[in-house]
């Protein structure tokens, strides 16, 4: 654990204007947050709970007279590892200027959109669209929002245990995942995938060759939350749910016999390869001394791989068309994601 300080504006000695909200924003996962005395950091101001989410913090009241006297108050975020990026901070004393996460969310999508140049871009920006919890409520409707999250928390706890797993932690049981969910989310990357590439999957192999790379990287400087902030990059050990996936579209398929699943088999049997290849392209940025590192510490903004580098990679993985070479190498990939023990309560090197 690790604490962080940081003095908040003046106006906060005076809150009497409406609705007011105090936003704070880090990378890294919080765990809580309460203001103090900056002159004694034992004594916490009494204001009403700030709200967390993740690595949001959000203090919030309404038409409260809150005075403190002689006293510079701070906000007190305790956190999980290092801070990764340098914490952001807003006032906002209007209700019109109330922060509104979607509207920066929407802000930061329309951002990418205008920035995309290729087809590879244009295809990651509609992947985060349809598959990433943050984005959801950008294309689906909220009853359709929460269907999807169901498959997808159903389908990337499946796959963090799986992982765990294979480091070596056995402490959590793999829960069963249901046909229902894997046919959902496969069908919807595929048809994402034919959306942005029509049938040219050669051309999305390729896509996802310069995303684990660093070629497509994209930044925004939109908002507090998103400055400076990337996209369209591998820019987390997330990139191993990928392959991960693939396995479990695979396994899936060998207990079904109707002519969709084996569709589906043919399909993901296609993309294993470049899925676990760049894990390696990831690695090869993060960790090119191969030494293991926490899941979550993979976060952040590495340097583009050479072409010259990413030849290299492929020119290994041209001749792991087996899947159990390709489960072989998997395996050596995620030697690299470290945990923190074989003890449940410390095993949370996958929380992000």
């Amino acid at each position: 654990m690790a604490v962080i300080y940081t003095e908040l504006p003046n106006k906060l000695i005076d809150l009497s204007i409406g609705v007011q909200a105090l936003y704070f924003w880090t990378r890294s996962k919080i765990d809580s947050a309460v203001l103090v005395d900056s002159a004694d950091k034992s004594r916490v101001i009494s204001l009403p709970a700030p709200r967390i989410d993740g690595t949001h913090v959000v203090f919030n009241w309404k038409s409260e007279r809150v005075q403190i006297a002689d006293v510079t108050p701070e906000i007190r975020i305790t956190f999980k590892g290092e801070p990764l990026r340098v914490l952001k901070s807003s006032w906002i004393g209007q209700k019109s200027d109330i922060y509104d996460p979607r509207a920066s969310k929407l802000r930061w999508l329309e951002c990418r959109e205008k920035d995309a140049d290729n087809e590879w871009q244009r295809f990651f920006l509609l992947l985060d669209k349809h598959t990433n919890s943050n984005f959801l409520f950008s294309v689906l409707s909220q009853e359709e929002e929460a269907r999807r999250q169901e498959a997808l928390d159903l389908v990337s706890g499946y796959i963090s245990k799986r992982m765990m797993e294979i480091a070596g932690v056995r402490c959590f049981p793999t829960n069963t995942l249901r046909h229902g969910a894997v046919a959902e989310i496969s069908d919807l990357i595929e048809c994402l995938i034919t959306k942005a590439y029509g049938n040219d999957v050669d051309m999305a192999i390729e896509g996802f060759d310069r995303f684990a790379a660093g070629w497509l990287r994209q930044t925004c400087d939109i908002s507090p939350e998103y400055r400076n902030f990337s996209a369209c990059d591998a820019d987390s050990a997330f990139v191993f749910f990928f392959g991960q996936f693939a396995l479990a579209v695979l396994e899936h398929a060998r207990d079904r016999s109707d002519r969709r699943w084996r569709e589906r088999e043919a399909y993901w049997r296609r993309l294993l390869n470049v899925f676990v290849r760049m894990q390696t392209l990831f690695l090869e940025r993060w960790t090119p001394e191969k030494d293991p590192k926490c899941f979550r510490l993979y976060d952040g903004t590495s340097c583009p791989l050479t072409s010259g580098r990413v030849d290299a990679v492929r020119k290994v993985y041209h001749v792991l068309n087996d899947e159990h070479a390709l489960v072989d190498q998997l395996t050596r990939n995620l030697a690299l994601v470290k945990v923190g023990s074989d003890q449940c309560n410390d095993a949370c090197c996958f929380d992000d």
